[in-house]
C-alpha cells in the first residue's frame, strides 16, 4: 500500500523516502512518515500536495492492533552503532584528520542503573581535540546541558585533570564550530583532562548518544581520545 513518496523510489525529495519505518497522524489528520535513513521526519498534509520536512532528532512509529501505541525516540544526525560496554569511541595517535570538517559519532546504549556518566577524555600534544554539539536523548527529552557549549564556558559540566599547557575550555567562533558560536577546545598536552556530565536513567532504556569532533594539528606523537559511558 502506497501511503506516502513513490513507490519503488528511493531517495530524499518531497515525494521520495529512504526506509520510512513508521507512520503516525496528527489531531487535524496529516501524516507523519519517519523517513529514518534520510533522518528526517515527512509531514504530509490533509487533501493538498503540500509537504513539510520536520528536522531533526523525532521518530514516531505507531503499531496497530485493536489500540494505537505510540513509541517516540531520538534520531541521531549520523548512522548510530550499539555499545554494550562503557567505551563509545576510543582513539591513540591517529594518523589521519578531517580538520577543520567534523565527524559525527553516534551510538545505542542501554542502561544498566538509575544514572548515567558520560565522559570525554583528551589529551593533545601540541594540537587540539574540538568537540561540539552534544546529545543523549532518552525518547525525545535531551539529557545534556550546554551541549554545543554555547554559553561561553563549561556550565553543566564537570571538568577535572591536569595539564602541563593549555587546559580544554569553550572557545568562541563560528568558523571553527560544528555549529552555533562555541564549541570546546582541548590542548591538554603530557596528562591530559576529563568534561563529564552525570544524568539520570533508567535500567533497560535505550539512550542515544551523539557529538560532533575533530582534530586539529594531527599527526603528533601523543593525541587521545576517549568517550565513555558509565
Amino acid at each position: 500500500i502506497l501511503i506516502a513518496g513513490t513507490s519503488g523510489v528511493l531517495g530524499s525529495t518531497a515525494t521520495t523516502l529512504n526506509y520510512p519505518n513508521g507512520i503516525t497522524f496528527d489531531a487535524n489528520k496529516n501524516l507523519y512518515v519517519a523517513d529514518s535513513c534520510n533522518f528526517r521526519i515527512q509531514k504530509y498534509t490533509t487533501c493538498a500536495e503540500v509537504t513539510i520536512t520536520i528536522f531533526p532528532f523525532s521518530l514516531v512509529t505507531t503499531t496497530t492492533i485493536a489500540t494505537t501505541t505510540t513509541t517516540v525516540t531520538a534520531i541521531p544526525p549520523c548512522a548510530p552503532q550499539s555499545r554494550s560496554s562503557g567505551t563509545l569511541f576510543s582513539v591513540t595517535n591517529p594518523t589521519s584528520s578531517t580538520y577543520p570538517t567534523y565527524t559525527c559519532y553516534a551510538y545505542t546504549w542501554v542502561a544498566t542503573g538509575s544514572s548515567a556518566t558520560l565522559s570525554f577524555f583528551f589529551r593533545h600534544d601540541p594540537g587540539g581535540w574540538m568537540l561540539d554539539t552534544v546529545n543523549v536523548y532518552h525518547g525525545l527529552t535531551q539529557l545534556i546541558t550546554n551541549g554545543g557549549f554555547e554559553t561561553g564556558t563549561l556550565s553543566g559540566w564537570t571538568y577535572s585533570g591536569s595539564c602541563t599547557f593549555y587546559t580544554g575550555m569553550a572557545y568562541s567562533g563560528s568558523s571553527y564550530a560544528e555549529s552555533g558560536s562555541y564549541y570546546y577546545y582541548d590542548r591538554c598536552s603530557s596528562n591530559g583532562d576529563t568534561i563529564s556530565q552525570t544524568f539520570s536513567t533508567v535500567a533497560g532504556d535505550t539512550y542515544v548518544v551523539s557529538f560532533w569532533l575533530t582534530n586539529y594539528g594531527c599527526c603528533s606523537p601523543t593525541e587521545i581520545a576517549n568517550v565513555t559511558i558509565s
